[in-house]
């Protein structure tokens, strides 16, 4: 079953809670909520604890902390999947590169730059940086999807545009994009690259 929000909340009274099966529910005492979604709640609750026992109800949310606790006290098991280590990145990048013709999984240098990029993105995150630099080469009609292609993508996750030129190319060299990469898929000037490439060795 998919429960969607926009068809579960009701404004007329109990409604809501007839149509409670599977959601993710707040506190109970949320200051914040109105008291038809406490009733959600509560009627959640009581859902689940009429289920019968050959039943398997299984959940997943983003947002633990706003769950209520008697909620977690229903589950047998909960299992918290962290965010994915350095070597579990690489296997990431290994599987979703391999959709397109690129220059980077052969390439172990390059694959531990993004690696580090990537640091602190959950598996989601990079599987959408991913696509999206790979959608973008599609686009472009690009043959071979490099490095800079991907590290302009995680830069855009992070910061979502680019405010400052000069930054961004900061970034892009320290992640181990090419000068000839920069200029010839972001459209910036050489000298300019080389100008920022001196300062970071000067510094």
């Amino acid at each position: 079953m998919t429960a969607r929000l926009d068809g579960l909340i009701s404004s007329l009274l109990g409604s809501t809670a007839k149509n409670i099966r599977k959601i993710f529910a707040k506190l109970r005492d949320d200051k914040n909520e109105l008291g038809e979604l406490k009733r959600v709640v509560n009627s959640l609750i009581q859902n689940i604890d009429e289920l019968s026992s050959d039943s398997i109800l299984i959940a997943a949310t983003n947002h633990h902390e706003l769950l209520d606790p008697a909620i977690w006290r229903r589950f047998s098991k909960v299992i918290t999947l962290e965010k994915p280590q350095t070597e579990e990145v690489g296997r990431l990048l290994e599987l979703y590169l391999s959709n397109y013709h690129n220059s980077i999984v052969d390439n172990a240098k390059r694959m531990e730059q993004l690696e580090l990029a990537l640091k602190g993105f959950s598996h989601s995150d990079v599987k959408t940086t991913i696509n999206n630099a790979i959608k973008e080469a599609i686009i472009k009609r690009k043959a071979v999807l490099n490095s800079c292609d991907v590290l302009k993508e995680i830069y855009f996750h992070q910061y979502h545009n680019i405010e400052n030129e000069d930054q961004f190319i900061r970034f892009l060299l320290k992640y181990g994009a090419t000068h000839r990469e920069i200029n010839e898929g972001m459209d910036i000037p050489l000298r300019k690259i080389q100008s920022i490439s001196k300062e970071i060795k000067e510094e």
